[in-house]
């Protein structure tokens, strides 16, 4: 059995949607495959075990019922969460993607000038060119904040740091230069970029010069962004908290019987999903924020700190004509320093406002709310300022718990305070913070914890809970917790990224599904400071605890291991071959490709027609070879009269006592047109798919002459290319001679396979084998003719090439126009 990735499947789901007129991404197709319920064999999801053909149908149809199902608010859920992390690792690629193209561009450049050597200390030409490499390094880096992969066309920039450039390094100190080592010349080149740039920055702030360089002072309306965001979590976090009172209203023994009327069992399910999808919106507005928040605090210290070192350079120039270099460079050093370090925070508040108008653009696609119904139930419950029954009932004793001294089994749930654990306010939170207890015990009730009551560890994991009872609950069978909130992520898929639970599901987790689509670890959420993983783990800000509020906000924290493992199996995600009547067939795909194709073969067979026909062309431009000017008995041979001498002694001796001719004046000649390496490599490049052409399976044919033939031609053509006539006339005449008889021996037992074609192909492929047959004939008849006399290399230099020409592109066309409608089974 042949194991079918879920990348697979996602493809099959998104084409059979499509089909319904419902167009889906990819991200998202491959989510909802992923977490299709097995509902045989154990249980659990399809993805967790290796998928066969028949489960992969089974898979594509649940998958298409769920997203086409407009009665399931789950589905949004889970369209949230992966055009989100899509969204955000596309903006993240991106920004690498730049960062490592400048990188590359400026580590070649590096490398090349810390491995020069001059030959001499007055080689003025070399010393030239190396400067030139350090100025177009200084291209690279100093043109904007994060450099660039290519230098830019602007005059401006370039006379700018070239005067930059011989203010701080004339050319007089290249000799200096050189004799420093390979490690002390990139330490130098990186001081000459800071000091370069910060050359231009206070130039633009003199407002003479740093074309190109953007400004850090812009706002880009960062506290419109923070104030909306804040606005938004706020209004979130009362909609989360009405349908949580809902939620505890419709659950609770004294109430059932006075809601029943106005709250049925589908009413509080579909409330419950909902909560899910704000809960999810809300975790994206409030990580959004804080990083804002976080920018926006940082940017404004980096304006002021380059502003005041503007102020100081200013004061430290002035109007002098010339400054100490000691005082004054590692200024110009420092204001690059603080303008990069600006300008990241710019670029963070850029991509976190594009994450937010994607958040809006979803908001607009699906914002439920509660109904009026459930408006009505939530008056009558008046359950505000008593978010729980039990702080009702009679309290729990949460010193019975064992603590972090007392407890040394690892089986046993301990409670950690910040009076009995020095390390407290750095504990990495589980399930990001929810109550795990509610969420189990209030089925799919999923509310923030308390850390102020403490945190419990057990089993590796830290959790936090919303109350006392629901703490001593979970400590009490804590196992049967951990179970059942497995349970529910089988239920409910979305809650997987929502509790970051990604280790607990490593096929069917969202990261896991980014990773399998980039084909690397994907790009989730970072801490821009310490770039390590904030989306999943964040870090625990005791600050936004409010311990007796109604309504928490989810706590943020870090930590945790990251899972590296959660891609499948690489023997999982290779092609398969569908049996016959699958929808996921191998060879139709194929098919399909192919025929996306065609108009590549045609221009790569046109061109391999066209191409010996302009190599006179090419010759005139020096692209092609010209043969070499050669006398003979006081005669002068130039282009194109052009003679070759048989270097074979033992040839020569024949023909010397046959009275033929040792000097050869054929003419021009293709062979003699690609005797160079640009020319040889295009004869090969152009002629590849017509070669290839002749062994597809559209071009079976029932005659072993024809392969036999066609291997000779192929092989011999293969030598022709690697033997110049340049480097032996002897021998390249030849191989010439054998693929000539080749060629001319496949195109007639060609021409006896053409009854299954269409008659207009018939009549143009039969046209075609006659001007092959009638090109490589004349190559022969030439050749051999040009032994006995002069005449035609005299009178006629094109012939030789006309010929070779005329049979090389016959059978490119050839190669285009046969396509057999017979199947290599019937042939």
């Amino acid at each position: 059995m042949v194991a079918i990735s879920i990348i697979t499947i996602s493809k099959e789901l998104m084409l059979a949607c499509r089909q319904l007129g419902h167009v889906v991404s990819e991200a998202l197709a491959a989510l909802v495959a992923a977490t299709v319920m097995n509902t045989g064999s154990g249980g659990g999801f399809f993805s967790e075990k290796p998928i066969d053909e028949n489960d992969a149908k089974t898979v594509v149809e649940e998958a298409a019922k769920k997203i086409l199902s407009k009665e399931r608010p789950g589905i949004s859920t889970l369209r949230l969460q992966a055009d989100y992390e899509v969204a955000f690792q596309d903006l993240e690629k991106a920004n690498q993607k730049h960062l490592s193209d400048a990188k590359a561009a400026e580590e070649k450049t590096l490398a090349w000038i810390s491995k020069f050597t001059a030959k001499f200390d007055e080689d003025f030409d070399t010393l030239t060119s190396l400067y030139k490499k350090i100025y177009h390094f200084l291209l690279l880096r100093c043109t904007s904040p994060t450099g660039e992969a290519k230098p830019p066309k602007d005059m401006a920039v370039e006379r700018e740091v070239a005067a930059a450039l011989e203010s701080v390094f004339p050319r007089v100190g290249l000799r200096s230069f050189v004799a420093l080592t390979g490690a002390e010349k990139a330490a130098q080149l990186q001081e000459l970029t800071g000091i370069v740039l910060g050359i231009r920055l206070f130039n633009m702030h003199q407002h003479k010069g740093g074309a190109g360089l953007p400004s850090v002072d812009v706002k880009l309306d960062s506290d419109e962004l923070l104030e909306m965001l804040t606005r938004e979590s706020e209004e979130v976090t009362e909609i989360c908290q009405d349908f949580s009172d809902l939620l505890v209203a419709s659950s609770s023994a004294m109430r059932a019987k006075q809601l029943e009327s106005l709250v049925d069992d589908k009413e509080v399910q579909r409330s419950q999903r909902d909560l899910l999808y704000h809960r999810q919106y809300l975790c994206y507005l409030l990580n959004l924020q804080e990083d804002v928040a976080s920018s926006l605090e940082k940017l404004r210290k980096g304006q002021a700190q380059l502003k005041e070192e503007l102020l100081d350079l200013e004061a430290l120039v002035g109007g002098r004509v010339s400054v100490p270099k000691e005082q004054v460079y590692p200024r110009f050093d420092a204001l690059a320093r603080c303008y990069r370090s600006a300008w990241k925070e710019v670029q963070t508040l850029e991509s976190r406002a594009k994450l937010h108008s994607v958040l809006r653009e979803l908001r607009q696609r699906y914002w439920p709310q509660i109904s009026a119904n459930g408006k009505v139930a939530l008056q009558k419950a008046d359950l505000r300022g008593s978010f729980f029954d039990e702080n009702r009932e009679d309290p729990v004793d949460l010193d019975s718990i064992p603590g972090p001294d007392a407890a040394q089994d690892p089986t046993v749930a301990v409670r950690l305070t910040v009076e009995n654990y020095e390390s407290f306010l750095n504990l990495p939170l589980d399930f990001q913070g929810f109550c795990v207890q509610s969420l189990v015990a209030r089925k799919g009730l999923l509310v923030p914890g308390n850390p102020a009551l403490g945190v419990v560890r057990y089993a590796g994991r830290y959790c936090v809970f919303s109350s006392e009872r629901a703490m001593a609950e979970f400590c009490t069978e804590p196992d049967r917790c951990f179970g059942s909130i497995r349970e529910a992520c089988y239920r409910q898929p979305e809650l997987i990224h929502l509790l970051r639970v990604h280790e607990d599901f490593p096929r069917s987790s969202l990261q896991a599904i980014l990773e399998m689509m980039s084909g690397q670890e994907s790009v989730m959420l970072a801490d821009v400071a310490c770039e390590t993983p904030l989306h999943f783990q964040e870090q625990a800000v005791w600050r936004r605890t409010v311990a007796g509020f109604p309504e928490q906000k989810p706590v943020r924290f870090k930590g945790g291991p990251m899972v590296r493992e959660a891609t499948a199996p690489r023997g999982e995600e290779q092609a398969f071959l569908a049996k016959e009547g699958s929808s996921l067939q191998l060879p139709q795909v194929l098919s399909e490709v192919i025929k996306s194709l065609e108009w590549l073969q045609l221009f790569l067979s046109v061109t391999a027609a066209i191409y010996p026909w302009i190599l006179p062309l090419l010759q005139q431009a020096s692209w092609a070879h010209t043969c070499v000017t050669q006398t003979h008995d006081g005669e002068v041979y130039a282009y194109p009269h052009c003679i070759y001498y048989v270097e074979w002694a033992w040839l020569r001796k024949i023909l010397e006592f046959l009275h033929l001719h040792v000097w050869v004046e054929s003419g021009v000649s293709v062979s003699d047109y690609i005797a160079n390496a640009q020319a040889t490599g295009g004869m090969g490049t152009v002629n590849f798919w017509p070669c290839m052409h002749l062994f597809l399976p559209s071009r079976w044919v029932n005659s072993w002459a024809a392969y036999v033939s066609l291997m000779v031609f192929e092989v011999f053509f293969g030598l022709f290319l690697m033997n110049p006539v340049t480097r032996g006339f002897c021998t390249h005449s030849f191989v010439v001679s054998i693929f000539c008889q080749a060629g001319i021996a496949h195109m007639t037992v060609m021409l006896g396979q053409l009854d299954h074609l269409e008659p207009w192909r018939q009549r143009l492929c039969r046209i075609c084998a006659y001007g092959a047959n009638i090109g490589l004939l004349g190559v022969i008849v030439t050749g051999v003719t040009c032994l006995f006399t002069n005449w035609l290399g005299t009178n006629m230099p094109f012939l030789f090439w006309t010929c070779e020409s005329l049979g090389l592109s016959s059978m490119s066309l050839f190669a285009l126009f046969w396509k057999s409608n017979v199947t290599s089974s019937t042939a």
